[in-house]
Order: structure tokens, then C-alpha cells, then sequence
């Protein structure tokens, strides 16, 4: 008879910590889609109360960072949420910021913008260094949910692969866990991406975009977050993405495009070059953090 091989220890380990990572994925796609398809017909009617739309949306951005911490616990995956503050925690939305900025210089012949005749310079500067000092603080609070996840969780159980092929399959999960967001919402609440779905007009082709979105962004975030040494790093950036969202509500005069704003073709432009120009598409540079 011939011998059955016997499954080592490790592989036994290493099989049981992809299931669980599975797992977590599972979890959080399923409460994810169940939540924002509850919530999606009387979503409308929610906006009227701008604080309790607010809660509920904050609520689904924690549903990534509950299931990571759970899953970590229960792994002895040690994550470094905080950290002291060095100078890539700063400069991470500085970078994101010029980006929304370089993005709406580039989106100008593809779009109206609105008569922004009574804002003068000062008031753009005050508008511009408040969004900047609510990435690092509200907005980041906020975001920290999705990247307790992401840039937590999920990088620990992919950073055994290549550094860069974790990254584009992170940014791709990423991406499909905000489809629900584009498919349900979409069909309850017509041009209005700020007010929770970013493609309105074509759902299908916003889950493929959302996916290049996700994916850029995720190698800058992750860059960011393994050079400011904690996952506050990478919650502040993600802080100002969001918010540059609402820039293009305050901004452009017909915001739904896939051509404008964070979520579009340009902000995209912006976000490769980016990453060239870190050199983030390169092996050695991520040998050096990683």
C-alpha cells in the first residue's frame, strides 16, 4: 500500500489562516450588502436628517474595522493602529489634497463649475487648511473603520505574497466591498454620488472604475501607512479622499461624471502618476518597507 503523505503542522496552520481570512471577507461583503439594501428605499427620506444619515453611514464604515479587530483578535495578529506622528502622517493628505486639486484643474474642460464669483482667496485657503486639519482628526476617525481593515487586517494575511500583488488584490476587494453602495443606493437616490453612491447614471461601469480607484489608491495608502509606522497614517489620506468627494459637490455644477472628482477618469491620471513618481510599481522600493 502506498504511504498517504502526512500534512505538515505549518500547512495545516497556513491553510486554516486563509480560511479565516476568507471568511472575514464573506462577513463583511454579506452584512455589508444586507445593510445598505435595508437602508437604500428609505434612504432619501433619511437625508432630511442630516445627523442620523450621517451615523448611519459612519456606521457601515466601521463594519470593515469591527470584523478586522475581531478577526485579529482571534488570529494574535498584533495591529499598530496609532503611533506618534511623524512627518508621512502629515504629508500623506497634503499629497491626497494635491491630488483633488491637480484632478479639478484637469476636469476644467470637461465640466461647468459653479459661480464661485464671492469666494476670494482667503476663503479658499480656509476652506482648503480645514479639510486638511479635519483629515487628521474627524475625518480620519471616520476612515480608521475601513483601514482597521484594509491597510490592517487584510495587509497582515496578503503581505506573504509579493508587496505589490497584496496591494492590487487588496484594492480590488476594496473595491467590491463599495459595489453594494453603487448597485442599491443607485437606484434610490438619482445624481446625489455625496450622498452615498458615486456613479448614479452607470452603476455597472462605476463597479469596474471603482475597482482602478481602489487599486491606485491603495498603493499610496499602504506606501503611507507602512512609512508613518501605523494605520492612523493611511486613515488620515483616506480622511481627505472622502472628503475630496464632497469638494466635487461644492465645486462642479453637474458632479455626476465619471471624467471628475476623486472617484473619476482624472483624479485616476493624477493617482498613477503619483505612484511613478513614488516609484510604487517597483519591487525594490517596497523591499525597503516591507
Amino acid at each position: 500500500m502506498k504511504k498517504v503523505p502526512k500534512i505538515s503542522r505549518n500547512a495545516k496552520f497556513n491553510s486554516e489562516k486563509v480560511s479565516k481570512g476568507i471568511l472575514s471577507l464573506i462577513f463583511l461583503y454579506v452584512i455589508t450588502t444586507i445593510y445598505i439594501a435595508f437602508l437604500s428605499p428609505n434612504w432619501l427620506k433619511l437625508l432630511e436628517t442630516p445627523l442620523i444619515a450621517g451615523g448611519l453611514i459612519s456606521v457601515v464604515m466601521w463594519f470593515p474595522g469591527i470584523i478586522g479587530l475581531l478577526f485579529a483578535k482571534n488570529e494574535g495578529i498584533t495591529l499598530k493602529v496609532f503611533a506618534w506622528p511623524n512627518r508621512y502622517f502629515f504629508l500623506g493628505p497634503l499629497f491626497i489634497l494635491l491630488l483633488i486639486l491637480l484632478a479639478f484643474v484637469v476636469s476644467l474642460p470637461f465640466v461647468e463649475v459653479r459661480n464661485l464669483e464671492k469666494l476670494n482667496l482667503i476663503h479658499a485657503f480656509g476652506i482648503l487648511a480645514g479639510g486638511y486639519l479635519l483629515s487628521l482628526t474627524g475625518s480620519m476617525l471616520f476612515s480608521l473603520g475601513e483601514e482597521l481593515y484594509w491597510r490592517g487586517y487584510l495587509w497582515e494575511k496578503l503581505r506573504k505574497f509579493s508587496p505589490i500583488r497584496a496591494i492590487v488584490i487588496m484594492g480590488v476587494l476594496w473595491g467590491i466591498w463599495h459595489w453594494p453602495f453603487l448597485i442599491f443606493l443607485s437606484q434610490y437616490v438619482p445624481k446625489a454620488p455625496l450622498l452615498g453612491t458615486i456613479y448614479p447614471n452607470f452603476p455597472l461601469i462605476g463597479c469596474l472604475l471603482v475597482l482602478f480607484n481602489t487599486v491606485l489608491l491603495s498603493f499610496l495608502f499602504t506606501y503611507f501607512r507602512l512609512k508613518g509606522k501605523a494605520i492612523m497614517a493611511s486613515a488620515a489620506m483616506h480622511g481627505m479622499a472622502s472628503l475630496g468627494i464632497s469638494f466635487a459637490w461644492a465645486v462642479y455644477a453637474s458632479p455626476v461624471s465619471f471624467l471628475i472628482g476623486m472617484t473619476g477618469i482624472t483624479s485616476f491620471v493624477i493617482a498613477f502618476l503619483f505612484c511613478l513618481f513614488f516609484k510604487l510599481f517597483s519591487p525594490n522600493t517596497w523591499k525597503k518597507l516591507v
